[in-house]
């Protein structure tokens, strides 16, 4: 917190003009452990994503935001157990940003993969319409794990990436955003008039 903050600072900007996912690094796998085993013990169902394992990422988030200075009709980001994306409004810049978590199925169990869900996907956007049902808004969508799979080893990948491209086409996502991969790679995805640009970051 203390890195991103230090750099919203320097850079004169209002912290809700950082917008942030949670990456692999981010899941609390000893927390997903104890969760499975304590539903064992009680004989409750378990049931993913288990939100104990994002715990100490939306500690971070929601001590990272408490300072964050928000216009008139732009809702407080919230990262919760009932909605584990955060669309990141701007509407002066005509710009939207839908967090989505590609952590769903993370764990301390094999194998790891990247997931987001077309439920998860359809909730964000839906979320959108009711902010921009015009569609003026630039659509940027950001994940952690590789949209287009550049990996042969599966961690590295967003395992329904193809049962989501159907949705951020209808859904005039113009860009992706992604991390994970340790080199930056620039590429297209969709065909005809649906293209959609997907740019990855190297890690720092």
């Amino acid at each position: 917190g203390e890195f991103f903050g230090g750099l919203a600072d320097y850079l004169e900007i209002d912290r809700r003009y950082v917008v942030m996912v949670p990456g692999n690094h981010d899941i609390n796998r000893t927390a997903c452990q104890t969760a499975r085993l304590m539903a064992v013990e009680k004989g409750e169902p378990f049931n993913i994503p288990y939100f104990p394992k994002f715990e100490l990422y939306k500690e971070f988030f929601d001590d990272f935001y408490k300072d964050a200075t928000f216009p008139e009709g732009v809702v407080p980001y919230r990262f919760t157990e009932d909605s584990l994306f955060v669309n990141f409004l701007f509407p002066k810049e005509k710009v939207a940003f839908l967090g989505l978590n590609s952590c769903i199925d993370e764990s301390e169990l094999d194998p790891h993969y990247g997931n987001i869900t077309v439920d998860q996907l359809k909730r964000a956007t839906d979320e959108l319409k009711t902010e921009d049902p015009n569609g003026r808004f630039f659509r940027v969508a950001m994940m952690h794990h590789n949209f287009v799979r550049s990996s042969d080893n599966d961690n590295e990948n967003l395992k329904d990436a193809d049962d989501l491209k159907p949705l951020l086409q209808n859904s005039n996502i113009r860009l992706i955003l992604h991390g994970h991969q340790h080199f930056p790679r620039d590429e297209v995805t969709g065909k005809g008039d649906r293209l959609i640009h997907v740019l990855a970051t190297g890690s720092a």
